[in-house]
């Protein structure tokens, strides 16, 4: 049923037709099956969902085609679907995503972190089409930003500064997207732009669920579920430091784009709470199963895949929020 209903939503365009936002329909129905929902489940979200999106328009590339020449030109985006579509048709998956996602993951941020994600869960259910949407979806969208110097801080201390730093900051941006541009253009942004070079995607991890649960902010949770997708789409990259550095620069970025936010981590308060956690397998999630908020379902997924490879209780504790909501 998962693969009938994938079919069926790509044949929609990576917007919505009403507010511009992300079609997030393949992403959270995948998230969905994750999360042990029904074939009536899937048909139902489906159902409700696809109302609002553009249909997409069938095309094919005329001539030679230049994949790097057009980075972050949107009008390109059918261009590159059907590029990509090509390349995966002849060389596979792993092939396609290997040989461009070293580029590619320098503009990491593109779309609010959507296009990462969606890739990332094309390459866990192998889907040859979802796969090419997130590529896709990453070179028109593609969202420059400088590779971060390294710091001998932690990935707590380089954010409490960069907040410090930022703490006046304020744009007139209705998306994550336009305020990360901000972010990026300001000249303060380059001086505070540090990578913790002794930290691994699972302590970035942590980090980024520590914060959602210290802010509850729409724009971190973002930088929760896009540490997920980083952590399916690493093995396919040939400089896989390098792409975390961009990674983190570009979610560092997200993070100062929320304003007056603040983060002071709390580990014996973290711990203590985690203590009174249900644990995973005791959790009941049909609540998500049958929600309408694509946010929540992606959530969801992410903070049990990660709870699952690295034993962070941050990201128990989001589910236990989650289900308790």
């Amino acid at each position: 049923m998962l693969a009938k209903r994938l079919e069926q939503a790509q044949k929609f365009g990576i917007e919505t037709g009403a507010s511009g936002n992300t079609n997030h329909l393949p992403m959270a129905l995948i998230a969905l099956s994750k999360l042990g929902a029904s074939n009536a489940q899937l048909d139902s979200f489906y159902t409700d969902y696809h109302d609002g999106l553009l249909p997409l328009k069938e095309h094919e590339i005329i001539g030679a085609f230049e994949w790097r020449e057009h980075l972050g030109n949107q009008e390109r985006f059918d261009d590159y679907l059907a590029y990509f579509k090509m390349q995966i048709s002849t060389q596979g998956i792993s092939a396609v995503t290997s040989e461009h996602i070293d580029t590619l993951i320098q503009g990491c941020g593109s779309s609010a972190f959507h296009a990462i994600i969606r890739l990332s869960y094309g390459l866990q259910e192998e889907n040859d089409t979802e796969v090419a949407f997130g590529l896709a979806h990453m070179a028109a969208h593609y969202l420059s930003i400088n590779l971060p110097a390294n710091s001998d801080l932690t990935a707590s201390d380089i954010i409490d500064n960069a907040l410090d730093e930022f703490a006046d900051f304020s744009v007139a941006a209705t998306s994550i997207t336009q305020r990360m541009r901000a972010v990026i253009q300001d000249e303060r942004f380059i001086a505070i732009n540090q990578f913790p070079q002794q930290a691994t995607l699972s302590q970035l991890s942590q980090q980024f669920a520590e914060l959602y649960l210290s802010t509850r902010d729409f724009t971190v949770l973002h930088a929760v579920t896009s540490c997920h997708a980083m952590q399916l789409i690493l093995p396919y990259c040939k400089k896989p430091q390098q792409a975390l550095q961009f990674y983190w620069s570009a979610a560092l970025c997200a993070v100062l784009s929320v304003e007056r936010l603040t983060f002071r981590t709390d580990t014996a308060e973290t711990a203590e709470t985690a203590n009174s956690d249900t644990p995973l397998e005791q959790l009941d999630l049909e609540t998500i199963r049958q929600s309408s908020d694509t946010h929540v379902i992606k959530l969801a997924w992410s903070s049990i895949a990660q709870y699952q490879q690295y034993g962070h209780c941050a990201h128990l504790r989001i589910l236990n929020q989650l289900v308790s909501d």
